[in-house]
């Protein structure tokens, strides 16, 4: 079985996991899955017991070279991994060039953490914005849509189910979205993980984790796509570009 990895764990990125005594960072997004542009990245925030936090005014994160010279800050979005439980943050930078880059993030009251570093492609492994999507299922994607490929039974984290029915309620109230669910292996009723097989949709698509959300347009081409967690309110604006 070719091995599918999940975007929820520290040090998948991350060359650094390490910060202060009060915060540390970790960059969650899955290798070779930040390209150059302005580009999303999903970080996990830690107490000194390792334990994922939240802030609450929202951390800031600043992007700087691999020299550690500010590039740029962003405020940084809640997005929930386990609803109230486990927390992510979405950061977007515009990312110059593919080489190493660092990330520090201001937690307020519990000071700054890192650097967390990550490394950067020209051409990320998975689809894009903008391109054409493969069909799913042998039949083709009918935009405007949500797809998202996750496989409950077999995530190796509490992050895919609560995808799907994040997808499912977003779907819900904007009507004129379809949504596609997509399990990630082919026999997902199978016993041993061992036995698992992954799916064509997912090979032809290019994933090398879950869960993946994809929003796709009319046109059958990618409007936005978010790994691992993505926030109601980056739903919400994905969603209103994609109909509006």
């Amino acid at each position: 079985m070719k091995r599918l990895v999940l975007a929820i764990a520290c040090g998948l990125i991350a060359v650094s996991c390490s910060g202060g005594p009060a915060l540390s960072v970790s960059v969650i997004s899955t290798i070779n899955t930040i390209g150059t542009g302005q580009q999303r990245i999903l970080v996990e925030l830690r107490d000194a017991d390792g334990v994922p936090i939240t802030v609450p005014d929202g951390p800031v994160a600043t992007l700087r070279d691999e020299n550690g010279s500010p590039l740029g800050t962003d405020t940084g979005e809640l997005a929930w991994i386990v609803p109230d439980e486990e927390a992510a943050y979405a950061f977007v930078f515009d990312i110059p060039q593919a080489e190493t880059y660092q990330l520090t993030v201001d937690g307020g009251e519990l000071g700054e953490s890192g650097p967390a570093g990550f490394v950067t492609v020209e051409r990320t492994v998975q689809l894009g914005v903008g391109e054409s999507v493969p069909e799913v299922g042998g039949q083709p994607v009918p935009g405007p849509a949500i797809v998202v490929f996750a496989s409950p039974r077999h995530c190796p984290s509490r992050s895919c189910l609560p995808m799907l029915e994040q997808a499912q309620a977003a779907a819900d109230a904007s009507p004129e979205v379809g949504l596609v669910g997509v399990d990630v292996f082919a026999n997902p009723d199978a016993e041993d993980k061992a036995d698992l097989v992954l799916s064509p949709d997912v090979q032809a698509w290019m994933l090398p984790s879950q869960p993946w959300l994809y929003l796709i347009d009319g046109s059958g081409r990618v409007s936005a796509l978010f790994e691992g967690a993505v926030a109601d309110t980056e739903l919400d604006v994905a969603i209103a570009e994609l109909t509006g």
